[in-house]
């Protein structure tokens, strides 16, 4: 029976109380639509809360009202060597959505097993990293897809669309992305070990490098701890990142404003506002208010994003859904993954790839420079 191994099962896997599922229900979704029978190997980072686990998963199963198998190893456990217990063509790829700084390593593993990958943004967090997972997919003919998401949305298709012709006319981009103070507090216990650019900036960078085909050239950063630092979190509580991206005689400037430290009580998980700039035109993105929202005095509110993951229930009112584009970016790379094994041509490069974020890499580590070094410019 072919295998699906999940590293990681956080929230961006199974959910929580704060945010809906992705990873799972997407493989869900390709396993019923195409009617396989995969396993599910979990790989959990310890033995802690494994019935809750199980519980989620369930639920999930219940929803879909498949039947799937699946196992649950605490990475405390296992050795490297686990993925050398299966049988090579038994696994149909590893998703990775672990803690920033453990991508890389358990990329490589798989890589280096002939595993096709698929991560979890940001990929990895220095150039030489990124370079090293390029050249070991080429070496054993994998593939590594990268989930920025944000591809698949419709805001950014349609300004991709209008860069195409408007492009060299574009002069600057403002970047506001932010999350509730809860992500760095309560849901994550990894944040000083990356940052809120690595962790929410990286979106927006591919977004940049996809929509407008330029190239970065150089990059500053600076931060600011306070709230998080007090509460004992050695982390920023806010960076703001300058790029200057060139094509040809053309440039524009990148104006990246990241934060996690949020009101509790702000109306929705993410706020996002994209304004770009150009001397004939300018376009304002609201990645939030979509023209949705709920009010309430029972259920509190929210401004709902009804692209992004949200759950339903069929027409029949037979079992559960889940459609958006963070659904939608997982679906398609597993669909990808599964033409390749079949012999099935597609271009690669339309997709984003292990190649395509090195330069989502180089600003990053560009970024975490600057910020060591008084904020200085630095030259990618």
């Amino acid at each position: 029976m072919k295998k699906i191994i999940i590293y990681g099962t956080g929230s961006y896997v199974l959910g929580n109380n704060y945010i809906k599922p992705v990873i799972l229900p997407a493989i869900y979704t390709f396993l019923q639509k195409f009617n396989f029978e995969y396993e599910i190997i979990f790989i959990k980072k310890s033995n802690k809360n494994i019935q809750l686990v199980k519980n989620r998963i369930n639920e999930m199963l219940k929803n879909f009202k498949i039947n799937s198998k699946y196992k649950i190893y605490p990475q405390s456990k296992i050795k490297n060597n686990l993925l050398k217990s299966f049988k090579k063509d038994d696994i149909f790829c590893s998703i990775i959505c672990t803690p920033d700084n453990e991508h890389y390593k358990i990329a490589l593993n798989c890589l280096k097993n002939s595993i096709n990958i698929i991560v979890v943004k940001p990929l990895v967090l220095s150039v030489k990293e990124n370079e090293n997972l390029i050249k070991i997919s080429n070496l054993n003919n994998c593939i590594g897809f990268v989930d920025y998401h944000k591809r698949f949305d419709k805001h950014s298709k349609l300004i991709k669309e209008y860069n195409h012709n408007q492009i060299n006319n574009l002069y600057s981009i403002d970047i506001n992305y932010s999350q509730k103070k809860i992500v760095s507090t309560n849901i994550f216990n990894w944040v000083d070990k990356s940052n809120i650019l690595n962790y929410l900036g990286s979106h927006y960078i591919d977004f940049v490098s996809n929509t407008s085909g330029f190239t970065p050239k150089s990059v500053m950063a600076i931060g600011i701890k306070k709230f998080l630092y007090r509460s004992n979190i050695n982390a920023f509580d806010s960076i703001i990142c300058l790029v200057r991206w060139v094509k040809g005689k053309n440039e524009f400037i990148l104006n990246l404003k990241t934060n996690w430290i949020d009101p509790i009580n702000e109306t929705s998980m993410s706020d996002q506002r994209v304004t770009m700039y150009y001397t004939n035109s300018k376009i304002v993105s609201d990645q939030k208010n979509r023209g949705f929202y709920i009010s309430s005095d029972t259920d509190g509110y929210e401004s709902v994003n009804p692209d992004f993951n949200q759950q339903f229930t069929d027409i029949n009112h037979s079992k559960k859904e889940y459609e958006g584009y963070g659904i939608t970016s997982i679906l398609t790379y597993l669909e990808l993954i599964n033409k390749k094994l079949n012999g099935i041509n597609f271009n690669y490069n339309d997709f984003p790839n292990l190649s395509q974020s090195l330069i989502v890499t180089r600003v990053l580590e560009g970024a975490s420079k600057s910020l060591k070094n008084n904020s200085n410019w630095i030259k990618i």
